[in-house]
């Protein structure tokens, strides 16, 4: 793929922390499916992608769906590659962060807020499941 933000790129080769917008995230997809990305670039991708669902699992979540469906307007040139490597992204979100499944020591009663999707993204995860499927 082909990047068309050179400011996001830019960001993310430097390891800055980048804001999550449809854009910056297609931009990370784009660059996990680049032939032979810089290897700098492909860490802070990475990075910058496991920081945005550790941030606001959430969000992260429904920018994935909202991404993988087509319907966020500000990104053109969304083809079958990053629609997939959106869905892959999804599915192991989802299964980080669905519930907590009991990782947490016994001593933590309730798991930190923000570390497991709200029962609103995962209404979001499954009816857009389920329409699609």
């Amino acid at each position: 793929p082909i990047f068309g933000d050179v400011l996001v790129l830019i960001l993310l080769k430097m390891s800055v922390a980048v804001e999550m917008t449809p854009r910056s995230l297609f931009e990370a997809l784009s660059i996990l499916l680049s032939p032979l990305p810089p290897p700098d670039v492909l860490r802070s991708a990475e990075s910058a992608l496991l920081q945005w669902e550790a941030s606001s699992p959430s969000v992260y979540v429904r920018a994935l769906v909202d991404l993988h469906s087509g319907s966020l307007p500000k990104v053109s040139g969304l083809g079958d590659d990053v629609r997939l490597a959106a869905l892959l992204c999804l599915k192991n979100a989802a299964v980080r962060r669905w519930t907590d499944r009991g990782r947490r020591p016994r001593r933590h009663a309730e798991p930190s807020p923000g570390s497991v999707l709200d029962a609103a993204a995962r209404t979001h995860v499954r009816s857009y499941a389920l329409r699609r499927g």
